[in-house]
């Protein structure tokens, strides 16, 4: 656990927890999915995503996710192939490319270095900075070795219209796969 505390005392592992839901539920209350969070996390499942009555072939679809919120500092942007690099850990990798009866995604938030910098408020708005970004990392090998470094299409940033993709193309039995953004 970080011995970094925010200004109101909380572990700031705990608040990057709690600002990763609360982008997942902006997105959410937006598209009028559903959420379910296991009562133990012990899957590497943080929140699961769930649509009722989509065009396909199911009443219900969900999408398992791993959500992760770091500082700017801990990510590289590699400007030249457009994307984030970040050394994911071995045990959340090996359990996202597991396969499951969901397809399961990254969900990394990238946050400002100065906490008090996380989200402005104002009369007229809330700001959340900086963005997320989503991975599906189904099929690949699993790794031996304490990080497996992933690299993020910056065009795969966490929007409602990149979720509902997601859902349609699961609810279509359609594999995942990383679009770049084109959805």
């Amino acid at each position: 656990m970080s011995s970094i505390k925010g200004p109101g005392g909380t572990a700031q592992s705990q608040s990057k927890e709690q600002m990763s839901l609360a982008v997942i539920r902006m997105i959410v209350a937006a598209t009028g999915l559903n959420t379910s969070e296991p009562a133990i996390d012990n899957f590497g499942i943080d929140i699961s995503l769930i649509a009722k009555d989509l065009p396909g072939l199911y009443e219900e679809t969900y999408i398992a996710t791993q959500l992760k919120c770091v500082q700017r500092s801990a990510v590289k942007f590699d400007m030249k192939n457009k994307e984030l690099v970040y050394p994911l850990p071995a045990k959340n990798y090996n359990k996202l490319v597991t396969k499951g009866m969901h397809p399961k995604i990254l969900i990394l938030h990238v946050a400002p270095n100065d906490q008090s910098k996380w989200a402005h408020f104002n009369k007229v708005s809330c700001t959340m900075y900086h963005a997320s970004y989503w991975l599906y990392l189904g099929g690949q090998p699993k790794t031996t070795k304490g990080n497996k470094t992933v690299r993020i299409p910056f065009s795969q940033v966490l929007t409602p219209k990149a979720v509902m993709w997601m859902m349609k193309q699961t609810n279509l039995d359609i594999p995942l796969f990383n679009c770049k953004g084109v959805y």
